[in-house]
């Protein structure tokens, strides 16, 4: 089961892609083209 987390507006969600990817933030790293295909393959399956 996914892990369910609390957002800052008070709903509630499943933790996803950008969540990780604001967790590692430390890296100052900005989002590679294979994390952006990705993500778009994910929304893409969710519609």
């Amino acid at each position: 089961m996914k892990e369910m987390i609390k957002r800052k507006n008070g709903s509630t969600s499943q933790r996803g892609l950008w969540d990780n990817i604001r967790a590692n933030k430390g890296s100052g790293k900005k989002p590679t083209k294979a994390m952006l295909a990705e993500e778009k393959k994910i929304k893409s399956k969710k519609k």
